[in-house]
């Protein structure tokens, strides 16, 4: 894509949630683009968070699980404390999902009899 007004409000936000991405326009290009688009505060708000989900969740299944502490991103619109709140909805989230391949020795045993 070559020009802003190309771009999916998600994908600006995006852009501008994650700096280390690769892209031909900076930060202040792409608050501008984002600030001229028709967009509801609330439906605003809810792609900055669903964005920010994805991001925390990124970092989580990527994080290394022998810290004890999880490095939580900075973001350009949100709190520290909303990042924080994602990361804790984000990391119960994964537990779950986790939990589910978990081998379980007792329905193994009891399957064997």
């Amino acid at each position: 894509m070559n020009n802003l007004k190309d771009l999916k409000i998600a994908t600006l936000v995006h852009l501008i949630e994650c700096p280390e991405e690769k892209s031909k326009f900076n930060k202040s290009e792409l608050n501008i683009e984002l600030s001229s688009r028709e967009i509801s505060e609330p439906e605003l708000k809810n792609i900055i968070i669903k964005e920010n989900e994805m991001i925390a969740r990124t970092n989580l299944e990527n994080d290394d699980i022998t810290e004890e502490k999880v490095n939580m991103h900075q973001s350009h619109f949100l709190s520290e404390e909303e990042v924080k709140e994602i990361y804790i909805t984000q990391l119960e989230e994964y537990m779950k999902y986790r939990e589910g391949f978990r081998f379980n020795v007792w329905q193994y045993a009891l399957g064997g009899i």
